[in-house]
């Protein structure tokens, strides 16, 4: 992962522009290739939102968190 974490990657406007886009999802060599396919704005503190990804079936992606990579966001770290 980056050394230095661009805390604006967790903004909702970053995401929305990227829909129908492929995110890499997993530790290198073991990556999974991800499609983002819906953004959501939700009620509460602060900017919450729902990220909809989705992925090949049969994808060993388990509730944990991720390193996530893609092309104009670089990677970052994302709980899935």
């Amino acid at each position: 992962m980056t050394e230095t974490l661009d805390e604006n990657v967790y903004r909702l406007d970053r995401y929305v522009p990227l829909v129908g886009s492929t995110f890499e999802v997993g530790p290198e060599g073991e990556q999974v290739a991800v499609e983002l396919v819906s953004v959501t704005g939700l009620p509460g503190r602060g900017e919450c939102f729902s990220l909809v990804f989705c992925a090949p079936a049969g994808a060993p992606l388990d509730q944990r968190t991720y390193r996530v990579e893609h092309r104009s966001l670089g990677d970052f770290p994302l709980f899935l």
